[in-house]
């Protein structure tokens, strides 16, 4: 799972007002229209507005209320006389207490606490010229207002004047929320209704809103449409509502007053906007306008509709992640980029849990659909192999029937057969006809033989490549007890497991065997890329006084694996790897029928590309495996074999890569990417170490029994991971 936040900030606080949010307090709650937009969510994720200058075209603001100290912009101004902006009518004081109220412990807070006033007073109670308005417009665009806000309206129309000065803004980069109006009509009153023109004549009379504004009409505590306000009407694609009945808010004077009127649902979009405005700053005006509209609460008939819009103002909704999470890798916002679900590493089972703790890894963002930097953990995209206890290997039944057939001389040929169709009905579909379910074909094949007295050779298809490299990988020779040991004692078999090949082997005398052989497993049948492949070397030799010991060199070469780990996505590709797999070991008798028995292997690989992502420029990668163990024969009857061992699979424990994380952004729309890069260990963080108790018995002739114990200690190396164990009893008959 990935979880992903606002960068810098990942708050547990949500929307409504019963959060546990440090935000969610007594101030918070005097105005219901906050939890009702689901400002917390904003709030606990960083949201303030701080920075944002928000113009007010309105009738001034009281200078001297605490609840705006130090936050009115000096170029604050009555622009009729260009005198002191000072409100005596109040209507502009409760829309910046709406918008920017102080977060003080007294009174309300407003949408965006931190947020600059830049009020500019036009107008009194009954008064107000759209050319003065328009001057105001141009007073603000000029002093760094980046959000307006207009609560007014006329339902005729708007001067020439003040249309040029609304467009300058918008094309200026300014957002606006505009009052949709008080008179309960089906459309928006001017300048809302222009919220989503587009240049085209009549209503909009050839004004381009830019996609820069948004119409608001007004909603009671009851998510109603308030029975004064406009409808959407043909403005519906940019509209919104938001609280506008009973709203609490900054009196003229100080202390709080109760208000009603889309001129207060407004200030609720306006603020919003200041704090998106603030907190994404990736965003163009035009982002920050559809990130809002199109994370409205959906209300009325479903989808947009000719009343409520869009719906609901929901700041909170805006502060999650919006459409499919990518993760960047080009050079700017906007550039190439990869599906963050799509974007894995996956370990093979000698790395452990390497990578997945890494701190560089938790530092990453992923950028949304609007290219909205988000914090995400990485280390979740480290996927680590399954811890495997043997048990199901131990009791499956065999795939097929197995036949050996003498094929004269000293040669014979061991097949595995298996039905011809297995749940193929889809066949039958056509028309085919059911099989006879006596049909077999030939799943896998196995030829041994030999050439002379001192010379064998072996030809294998599809078969196991533990039976064509058995003096490597049989601990204990052929009646070992042990489940899954060869892997130990030769872990590069894991690297081919089944394919097709053959090799030879020529006794230099009676205690002296030297063995090559070669396999390559079947290539990828989705991708058509050839398969691993194994040469391997080996000297077998029984000293004189007893014991036999062994040396081996294996050369694998892996297709986009490394130990088979590989990436995708943005962390790239891991390429081909040659590796070489240095084995030694010994089988020592102690006394008739007990055995010890050693084993070590060591390894070195390069990982010959790794593609360009965030995980590449691999070092040599470093392993090892070991193993030793006791054997009894006749236990406790002629025919029983018992065992104990000590073991380590395959272990890395020298490698580096660098891993380049995306930490960051430009806080411009389309800006640089911040990587940072690190030379990481990729390494585990422990050692699996795993006892295994077998016994293995044949009561008559035909039935053959065995058990099997383990207890793994740190399994997949991982020092957190607790011990696990398994155990079996397998049963079966020989024909």
């Amino acid at each position: 799972m990935f979880a992903l936040c606002v960068v810098a900030a990942c708050g547990g606080g949500g929307g409504g007002g019963g959060s546990a949010s440090a935000f969610n307090t007594t101030e918070f709650q005097t105005n219901y229209g906050l939890a009702r937009i689901s400002a917390l969510k904003a709030y606990d994720n960083g949201g303030t507005g701080s920075g944002v200058t928000v113009g007010i075209i309105d009738s001034g603001i009281d200078l001297n209320n605490t609840e705006f100290t130090g936050r009115i912009a000096a170029a604050s101004i009555d622009i009729r006389d260009n005198s002191s902006a000072q409100d005596t009518d109040g209507h502009g004081t409760q829309i910046a207490g709406i918008i920017g109220a102080a977060r003080n412990n007294v009174g309300i807070h407003g949408v965006a606490f931190s947020s600059t006033i830049l009020a500019i007073q036009v107008a009194d109670s009954t008064t107000l010229a759209f050319d003065d308005a328009a001057t105001a417009i141009n007073t603000a665009r000029t002093n760094g207002a980046t959000v307006l806000n207009l609560s007014f309206g006329n339902a005729a129309g708007v001067s020439t004047a003040f249309q040029n000065a609304l467009q300058a803004a918008v094309n200026a980069g300014i957002v606006v929320a505009v009052a949709a109006g008080n008179s309960s009509t089906a459309q928006a009153e001017f300048p809302a209704r222009f919220a989503n023109c587009t240049g085209q004549a009549l209503v909009c009379n050839g004004f381009n809103a830019q996609g820069n504004m948004i119409a608001v009409g007004a909603t009671d505590t009851n998510n109603n449409l308030a029975t004064f306000s406009a409808r959407a009407g043909d403005t519906a694609s940019a509209f919104l509502v938001a609280p506008g009945v009973s709203v609490v808010t900054t009196a003229l004077g100080g202390g709080t007053t109760t208000v009603s009127g889309t001129s207060f649902s407004a200030p609720h979009v306006a603020g919003a906007l200041a704090v998106i405005r603030q907190k994404f700053p990736t965003l163009t005006a035009s982002q920050a306008v559809t990130l809002l509209l199109s994370t409205a609460t959906d209300l009325g008939n479903s989808g947009t509709d000719m009343v409520f819009g869009r719906g609901l103002l929901n700041l909170g909704g805006a502060f999650t992640a919006q459409g499919l999470a990518v993760l960047p890798t080009g050079t700017k916002i906007g550039d190439s980029s990869v599906p963050l679900g799509g974007s894995t590493v996956k370990l093979g089972a000698a790395f452990g849990n390497a990578l997945q703790t890494n701190a560089l890894l938790g530092k990453s963002i992923v950028l949304d659909s609007y290219g909205r930097p988000f914090s995400t953990d990485l280390g979740s995209a480290v996927l680590g192999g399954t811890i495997d206890t043997g048990i199901t290997g131990f009791v499956r039944a065999p795939e097929g029937r197995n036949r050996t057939v003498a094929t004269g001389g000293t040669g014979t040929l061991s097949l595995s057969m298996v039905p011809a169709v297995q749940s193929r009905s889809d066949l039958l579909t056509f028309g085919n006809v059911r099989p006879d379910p006596a049909t077999e074909r030939v799943d896998s094949a196995f030829f041994s033989g030999s050439i002379g007295a001192a010379t064998d050779f072996s030809l294998a298809l599809n078969a196991s490549s533990v039976r064509l490299f058995d003096d490597i990988a049989n601990f204990a020779g052929d009646a070992s007890p042990f489940q899954g040991l060869e892997f130990a004692s030769a872990p590069q078999l894991t690297l081919v497991g089944r394919g097709d090949g053959g090799g030879g082997s020529y006794f230099v005398d009676p205690r002296t065997r030297i063995t090559l052989g070669f396999m390559e497993s079947a290539a990828d049948p989705l991708t058509g890329a050839p398969g691993n492949s194994l040469m391997q070397a080996a000297l077998t030799h029984g000293l004189a006084f007893g014991p036999v010991v062994r040396v081996g060199i294996g050369r694998t070469h892996e297709t986009a694996t490394l130990f088979n780990t590989s990436a995708s996505g943005a962390f790239g590709a891991v390429g081909d790897t040659d590796g070489t797999f240095l084995n030694i070991g010994a089988s020592i008798p102690i006394r008739a029928g007990l055995a010890a028995h050693v084993s070590y292997t060591d390894v070195s690989a390069e990982a010959l590309y790794s593609g360009d992502g965030y995980l590449k420029n691999w070092s040599t990668v470093r392993a090892s495996a070991f193993s030793a163990g006791l054997t009894r024969k006749g236990l406790f009857r002629k025919e029983d074999n018992a065992g104990i061992a000590i073991y380590q699979p395959l272990r890395v424990y020298g490698a580096q890569a660098d891993l380049t994380i995306p930490v960051g952004t430009e806080p411009v729309p389309g800006g640089a990417i911040h990587y940072q890069t690190e030379r990481v260990d990729v390494t585990p963080s422990g050692r699996e170490i795993d006892l295994q108790l077998a016994y293995r018995w044949q009561p008559t002739d035909i039935l053959n029994a065995a058990t099997y114990g383990v207890i793994m200690l740190n399994p997949g190396h991982d020092n957190t991971a607790k011990t696990a164990l398994g155990a079996g009893l397998r049963l079966w008959l020989d024909f």
